[in-house]
């Protein structure tokens, strides 16, 4: 039974309100609540502001006062030294350790909490050693930083460094014993990593936003290669590469693109790295805390980590809504004060504060509704009920698209298909056009609109689009973006300007790697394709395809619209570093059949 949480004022309510970015105060606006967005718009502009009088926010590195820190080496199995950094708190003595691990360099630990440093995930450690007592041992991965050989991420010998690393700190004369995960993204990758290395040596895991499978969830969303991979590996290597001091010494490290292009199916080389396929036999404690917000990277790795993993493990799904909120909300203390510093006690410090038994099993935002909610499941237990829209032809008469489609309960109505030729000559920026209300990501594009709602409507989970689709091409890719559609003015709308929208979820599909996975769909309960063998097709054949859509947990509000935008391409300008490669064999035309016979639906998953 889900349970909603009340909007108290408390201090620790207006804490967590602050920190989790439910409303701010100067500085910025982020994910303000309904009431609040309507109450902005209807309150007068602001007079100028006199920047002649406000100063320049200065950034501040990290304080290290009161710490001792040690540099350490550690020679593995083969030989090869791995580096680490240790923050010990300034009484000698045995602590519970937090370990993390990146190729993201100790030696920018001290740097401040900025956008620039989009790679600086390791939070507070300063506040967890000089104030809660905890050691924070952080290692290069092997190949980076100060550690010898080759940097090959994620990989089996990687897996076998973290176990033979937490081996060597449990024997430490500063541990007393006791090992956590640590750590957002790749120290969140290397978590689960450790996790299935067989280490008996981890007392508990503190995922934070990080994948758990690293072909689908990473590199290749729905078979289609992504922009964001070569960006990431590009930005370590310079990293390594590039010094102010002319007589610094920087390091080349080795880029594994090359590997990355050379494996774009689910072979060997991707299975080897993924920890999905062990988790089921994990059974370290784990809170797993997923960003709903970075539905394009780590979401999935936390639903799929929470689900699979056994033993005690919890699940909470937070708002930031993108890359930069997210880092920001982790390198806050008053988040791991609030959610991460309780759990730790209670595994590393043996604290009675009964974390087990008032921590909900899940707890997940809803944004539109604003508030969190809690059950003992994900799925949630609530989400009962299918809502089933089928696209159809329009006009909704509430966009300006290719077809201006239509979503309604029924199928079969009015016309059988609508057909999409790409690329589209007048798209300039991926699909996006740009006209004289700016940058239009949906003119030139398929859409599919619902009427206006009735009612609210709540969807929770993996929603999944069912496509009839032929292709003039053997191969063809199908990007698809579900949106809440706000109503817009009818003579803004005559003159050319389109509707505002907000994205809830996105769904990616390579129609050659449609074969499905019976049993892994039946294990995680969605469509969970093979990526292993592809299927050209035969074109002018009609194919059905199942695309799963990452899960939301969105209220789309009564008056607004569900819309569906399919496409073959995105945009950096509207997906940025995780915007699809366009490659230059995508010359065709696709055909989405919506007919009585061929009834191309979206499934929504709904409260």
């Amino acid at each position: 039974m889900s349970k909603e949480n009340g909007n108290g004022d408390s201090s620790r309510e207006l804490t967590r309100r602050k920190f989790l970015g439910i409303s701010m105060g100067a500085g910025g606006a982020v994910l303000l609540g309904t009431t609040e967005r309507k109450a902005q718009a209807d309150t007068p502009p602001p007079a100028p502001v006199d920047h002649g009088a406000i100063s320049m926010m200065k950034a501040k590195v990290k304080d290290f006062d009161g710490i001792d820190i040690r540099d350490v080496k550690i020679r593995m199995r083969d030989g090869v030294e791995l580096a680490a950094r240790v923050y010990l708190p300034a009484a000698k003595g045995r602590y519970p350790v937090l370990y993390a691990a990146s190729p993201y360099q100790y030696e920018t630990d001290h740097l401040p909490d900025s956008s620039m440093f989009p790679w600086l995930e390791v939070g507070p450690l300063e506040w967890y050693v000089r104030e809660q007592g905890y050691a924070f041992f952080h290692l290069d991965v092997r190949g980076s930083g100060h550690s010898g050989g080759e940097w090959d991420p994620v990989s089996l010998t990687e897996r076998q460094d973290h176990r033979e690393v937490l081996d060597w700190i449990a024997a430490a004369d500063w541990c007393n014993g006791k090992i956590g995960g640590y750590g957002q993204s790749y120290y969140c990758m290397s978590q689960w990593l450790a996790a299935v290395s067989g280490t008996d040596k981890l007392a508990c895991l503190g995922a934070f936003d990080g994948a758990s499978e690293f072909y689908r969830q990473f590199a290749y969303r729905g078979g289609i290669a992504n922009i964001f991979f070569n960006f990431w590996t590009n930005l370590v290597a310079m990293s390594h590469a590039t010094r102010m001091d002319p007589e610094a010494t920087p390091r080349n490290i080795r880029n594994p693109m090359p590997d990355i292009v050379g494996h774009q199916t689910d072979d060997s080389f991707w299975r080897s790295r993924s920890p999905l396929w062990g988790l089921e036999h994990v059974d370290i404690p784990l809170y797993s805390i997923g960003v709903l917000g970075k539905r394009d990277l780590h979401l999935q790795g936390n639903l799929d980590g929470y689900n699979l993993a056994k033993g005690d493990k919890k699940l909470l799904l937070i708002n930031p809504e993108n890359v930069v909120q997210a880092h920001h909300l982790y390198t806050t203390s008053e988040f791991h004060e609030e959610y991460l510093l309780p759990f730790y006690d209670h595994y590393l410090k043996g604290i009675p504060n009964n974390w087990k038994e008032d921590t909900p099993n899940v707890k997940y935002w809803v944004y539109g509704r604003d508030t969190y909610r809690e059950d003992l499941s994900w799925p949630p237990g609530e989400v009962s009920s299918e809502t089933v829209l089928h696209l159809g032809e329009g006009p909704s008469g509430s966009i300006h698209s290719l077809n201006d489609g239509r979503l309604k309960p029924g199928s079969g109505e009015g016309g059988v298909s609508t057909e999409f030729s790409y690329p589209d000559m007048r798209w300039h920026i991926g699909n996006v056009s740009f006209g004289k209300f700016g940058p239009d990501a949906q003119r030139f594009n398929p859409t599919f609109t619902s009427d206006v709602l009735e009612e609210d409507l709540e969807v929770i989970g993996n929603s999944v689009l069912e496509l009839y689709l032929s292709s003039s091409q053997i191969d063809t890719d199908i990007i698809v973006k579900l949106q809440e559609q706000l109503p817009l003015d009818a003579n803004l709308l005559a003159a050319g300007k389109q509707p505002a929208s907000k994205i809830v979820a996105k769904g990616w599909l390579k129609a050659s790697h449609r074969a499905l996975d019976e049993q892994w769909s039946k294990k995680l309960g969605r469509p969970f394709h093979t990526h292993q063998d592809r299927e050209p097709l035969e074109p002018g054949r009609i194919y059905r395809l199942e695309i799963c859509l990452t899960a939301c947990s969105y209220l789309f509000r009564k008056g607004n619209r569900i819309r569906l935008d399919v496409s073959n391409a995105d945009s950096g300008l509207t997906d940025a570093q995780f915007a699809a490669i366009y490659h230059w064999e995508k010359v065709g035309t696709d055909t989405y059949y919506h007919s009585q016979e061929y009834p191309s639906r979206l499934v929504l998953p709904s409260i």
